[in-house]
């Protein structure tokens, strides 16, 4: 038997010997890794090749268009995803549930690259490109929160933050090998890129898969999960439960995620596209930029991730939002000089920093549901947020356009923030009041309340 150790959460529940928790974080970590990296190749190949692939002999901007639409619909299914395997989750456990996000990610990734083109088999390609992005947006809208609550639950109090920060380091490390995957493509010909090329980062997800797989059917089920079970404390129909019991506490955590996650698209999506066409970077410029900033994204999120485990993880989170919420200013201005190290800068400055907040925001939102309806609240704030979020490139066209210039963003972004400051503060009202409650399992160790 492997030798078990208290966690401290909550009464009379272990946990596995650490060495089995080092296997959560791992197998959790490759599961936003693959998230991040399935979304990226998607959004690359939709703006490279996707068009001539699947739509072809539309006009140039109209096969661009179909292909971002393609795109977009995987953001539908991300609430749908979320409510069903959050369901899922809290009523029969949240391993299975991983082993089925994690399996229908990267299958379904992989299979776009074996999709013929539309030159082979007509309408039928763009119409199974279009599912198996609903298959991915559907299995990614219980794999954040899946996994965060799967650390949360397994980790000693005392390293509770850093170990789910580590599962946030799967978004740059994903974002990494995602740009790395296309960058290795570069010295192919368009012919070899349309033809053979664009295939290879999708057929990778397959390798991955299988990996992540081996090491989520080696993980055990969350303690505080078997606990509930034994106690018969889980949720009939945990989606009615925690609109009952948590809808504050729902109403909180989708107002905390607006500014960490439109903070990510707008930087990950929208800067790369102002920064050429309006700023007049090269693209050398703005690459080498995204590239620099998510290697110090990375260290941002470790920062925070330890500070959460030393400081009120509420209080690391509001503060973390106040800096975010200030980096829109020099970003810009920064970025509008059309100088290219002052562009670097910027660049930088906004990937790097906007995202730290994931460093502690898993500990916070977790910590506002009980663990019958965590996996369920967790799954439809993120997605939520997520949504949002992915409107935030669209949005920020729109007001540049109306605004002339980038003061309307800042203003937007701002407004963001004020949001998930007022998320915050409700959520830290909502850990007062049900952190002494039975079965809660998430309560502070005792010298770091709220």
């Amino acid at each position: 038997m492997a030798e078990e150790v208290r966690t401290g959460q909550p009464p009379g529940v272990t946990s596995p010997a650490f060495a089995h928790v080092r296997k959560v974080v791992v197998s959790s970590t490759i599961g936003t890794a693959l998230e991040v990296y399935d979304f990226i190749v998607y959004g690359l190949a939709a703006a490279l090749v996707f068009d001539k692939i699947f739509f072809p002999g539309l006009p140039p901007a109209l096969g661009t268009l179909l292909s971002f639409a393609s795109f977009a619909v995987g953001f539908v299914m991300r609430p749908v995803g979320a409510i069903v395997l959050g369901h899922f989750g809290d009523k029969y456990g949240r391993r299975r549930v991983l082993i089925v996000t994690i399996t229908g990610m990267g299958l379904a990734t992989g299979a776009i690259g074996l999709i013929p083109p539309a030159a082979s088999i007509g309408y039928l390609a763009p119409l199974l490109l279009v599912f198996l992005r609903l298959v991915q947006g559907f299995s990614i809208g219980g794999e954040w929160s899946g996994a965060t609550t799967m650390v949360l639950e397994h980790a000693p109090p005392e390293k509770r933050s850093r170990l789910q920060m580590c599962v946030q380091l799967g978004s740059p490390i994903g974002s990494l090998a995602a740009t790395g995957a296309f960058a290795a493509l570069g010295g192919l010909s368009t012919a070899q890129l349309l033809s053979w090329g664009w295939r290879i980062p999708f057929l990778i997800s397959f390798l991955v898969v299988l990996f992540a797989l081996y090491m989520r059917l080696k993980v055990a089920e969350s303690p505080v999960f078997e606990q509930a079970r034994e106690e018969a404390r889980l949720a009939k129909v945990p989606v009615v439960a925690m609109l009952k019991t948590s809808w504050v506490a729902l109403v909180a955590a989708v107002l905390i995620v607006q500014l960490d996650l439109g903070g990510y698209y707008l930087v990950s999506t929208y800067l790369t596209n102002y920064a050429t066409a309006t700023a007049g970077a090269t693209r050398s410029v703005v690459l080498t930029a995204l590239a620099i900033g998510t290697v110090l994204q990375a260290g941002a999120i470790i920062v925070v991730g330890f500070l959460g485990d030393r400081y009120r993880p509420v209080t690391v989170l509001f503060v973390a939002i106040l800096v975010a919420a200030v980096v829109p200013f020099p970003m810009f201005a920064l970025v509008n000089t059309g100088n290219p190290t002052l562009v670097t800068l910027g660049i930088v400055l906004g990937v790097a920093i906007l995202p730290a907040q994931f460093g502690v925001l898993g500990m916070v939102v977790a910590r506002l549901f009980g663990d019958d309806v965590r996996y369920t609240g967790l799954s439809i704030a993120y997605n939520v947020g997520a949504m949002t979020g992915g409107l935030m490139p669209t949005i920020s066209v729109a007001v540049q356009s109306a605004s002339g210039s980038s003061t309307g963003i800042v203003v937007l972004m701002l407004g963001l923030a004020a949001l998930s400051v007022c998320g915050v503060l409700l959520g830290r009202m909502v850990i007062a009041r049900t952190a002494g409650r039975a079965g809660f399992g998430m309560t502070a160790p005792a010298e770091q309340p709220g």
